[in-house]
């Protein structure tokens, strides 16, 4: 017949006592973790935390750095009409291989169906060098002041000046109309 608590003895070792007894023997004993594998998860725990933290700090110095100044500087230039302003300021490939006409024709577009462009969000950035040539794509959530958009963005460095060398721009309000200024351009274009 198995032991149950009210048939154990009592501390006074006369009889059973159900007001007194021992804790039941465990099915498998309680083991402390080794220290060296609490200091290894530990470790591991401290490294993905500095990770993290230099991978926003990264993302912080690119957007209070190139990016954020010239999608800011871009963005004021929409919302002004500065059409020409953005033309002659972008990348020397991006005015090669779109026309003034088609550039103008991109961001009035954008500006017809979407309206100014009021905040963003960046959803994503990638930098790279090639060849020493510095180059930032950026994809934007971006509140327009009548509806939302993407924006794809790339900025390449050309003697110290980050410049304009890719825009578009999808969203629904914009009518299926593919809005794309890489459509003619080279992107290997350096």
């Amino acid at each position: 017949m198995p032991e149950t608590p009210s048939s154990w003895p009592s501390a006074s070792g006369q009889g059973t006592s159900p007001r007194w007894a021992p804790p039941p023997p465990a099915d498998k004993p309680h083991r402390p973790l080794p220290k060296a594998v609490f200091h290894l998860l530990a470790g591991v725990v401290v490294v993905a935390i500095i990770a993290a933290g230099f991978g926003a700090v990264k993302l912080f110095k690119v957007f209070q750095g190139s990016g954020k100044t010239q999608i800011t500087q871009l963005h004021n230039q929409m919302k002004a009409q500065e059409l020409q302003a953005i033309y002659d300021e972008a990348d020397p490939a991006y005015r090669r291989n779109v026309q003034r006409d088609v550039s103008d024709q991109i961001f009035q577009t954008v500006r017809d169906h979407l309206g100014d462009p009021v905040t963003y969000t960046v959803q994503s950035v990638n930098t790279s060098t090639i060849s020493g040539v510095e180059r930032e794509n950026l994809v934007l959530n971006t509140v327009f002041s009548k509806g939302n958009g993407i924006e794809h963005l790339s900025f390449r460095k050309d003697n110290g000046i980050w410049r304009l060398i890719l825009y578009r721009c999808n969203s629904g309000l914009l009518n299926d109309v593919h809005i794309d200024s890489t459509k003619n351009t080279d992107d290997n274009d350096q």
